[in-house]
């Protein structure tokens, strides 16, 4: 069986990786990219998922190898401004996760899959132009050649159109300033600084601090947001020295049709808030590998994918809806908007009661998961003052 995946990115490394490390010898596994083609590169905050991946694949250390991708553990979140108090949400269960340089990460991850799967891995370098398909194989379509494969993981970026995508019902962000401070980063959490515009998140990177300025531009244009990033910062900088985007946050209808499945930004794109895109984009791969293996067909896969994509929507809705210490017209917006989400959707109630019930019980942690694990759940449900799982 052969395999394609396509795109350089974290999701197309991280699914490289995945494939190689947890599907059986006989697979090969192909990343096709044209390395002309630059990625987004923003310095990314990860999850446990991303390491685990890393060490089953690479033989990842976390003692020795951090150098190479520029990269500082990453104990938790910080959530500043967001109560008048700020307070972290830790990674539980003995878990670390990293910041990383995602620019280093291509070149680390696949001088050593050469190494350990030389039998598996393949590197190859084209400007694919076009996928068709029929029911036996895939052919991707270069500048140079048409190369067939089995399956194929699109992991190009954002798809062209959004007619087969559900948009975020919750996200009240649609655009980014990010600005690289070149002194490194010395703290072991991911900040996300509440402002009155939006929200920060800032990275420490062994090399730079990387920090993200996210705001709604039908509320705040882009130079009121710049100004109020230097003010929060208290820096001068250009606003032409800095990656300036606008997103829309959405998931596909169906992320697997055929015997192609999309991954990374082209099945899904959600705000950087606590790295809730990542952890999907392991669930795609996880629910992938068990596809290939016949341990799930491609609708149930399709309908797992749905059912946690709209999880993560509603808890994005969970973190904002309560506001945060700014009285801005973003902010009033934003509550009202999340609020809506949450008022009926069962999912919710359902984890609500779950967690009431296990905490009167005294045994919270055997309390299902929602996106975070219980322990997570009840302290965000705590420091931003809901108390909806402990009454």
């Amino acid at each position: 069986m052969k395999i394609a995946v396509l795109g350089t990115g974290s999701a197309g490394i991280t699914s490289v990786c995945h494939l190689c490390a947890w599907l059986p010898a006989g697979v090969e596994i192909h990343s096709i990219h044209d390395p002309n083609i630059p990625i987004i590169g923003v310095g990314e905050s990860s999850t446990p998922f991303f390491v685990q991946t890393l060490e089953f694949a690479v033989d990842f250390n976390l003692l020795t190898d951090l150098h190479h991708l520029d990269a500082t553990l990453k104990h938790s979140t910080r959530f500043t401004n967001w109560r008048h108090t700020e307070f972290d949400n830790p990674l539980f269960g003995g878990n670390s996760a990293i910041h990383f340089n995602n620019f280093k990460l291509k070149d680390f991850v696949f001088s050593r899959l050469t190494t350990k799967w030389p039998d598996k891995f393949k590197e190859i370098h084209r400007n694919v132009v076009n996928l068709t398909q029929d029911k036996q194989k895939v052919y991707v379509e270069t500048t140079q050649d048409i190369l067939e494969y089995d399956y194929v993981m699109d992991a190009r970026g954002f798809p062209k159109n959004y007619d087969n995508y559900f948009t975020s019902k919750s996200t009240p962000v649609n655009s980014a300033i990010v600005y690289n401070k070149n002194t490194p980063g010395d703290w072991n959490y991911t900040k996300h600084i509440a402002h009155e515009n939006g929200w920060m998140f800032g990275l420490p990177l062994q090399d730079r601090q990387s920090y993200g300025y996210l705001y709604n531009s039908n509320i705040t244009n882009e130079k009121d947001a710049h100004i109020d990033m230097q003010k929060i910062l208290n820096a001068n900088f250009k606003i032409e020295d800095c990656a300036r985007y606008n997103f829309k946050s959405f998931y596909a209808k169906k992320v697997f049709e055929g015997r192609i499945i999309k991954n990374g930004n082209r099945a899904l794109f959600f705000e950087p808030l606590s790295a809730l895109s990542l952890y999907l984009y392991f669930l795609i791969n996880r629910l992938f590998t068990d596809y290939i293996k016949k341990d799930t067909t491609q609708k149930d896969l399709n309908f797992n994918f749905l059912e946690i994509a709209d999880a993560v929507d509603s808890v994005i809705a969970f973190i904002y809806h309560g506001g945060s210490k700014y009285d801005s017209k973003f902010w009033q917006q934003t509550v009202e908007k999340t609020n809506k989400v949450l008022v009926n959707n069962e999912k919710f109630l359902e984890i609500k009661q779950n967690l009431q019930e296990n905490f009167v019980k005294q045994t919270p942690y055997n309390a299902k998961s929602w996106i975070f694990d219980p322990k997570s759940l009840y302290i965000l449900d705590h420091y931003l003052g809901y108390n909806y799982f402990s009454t």
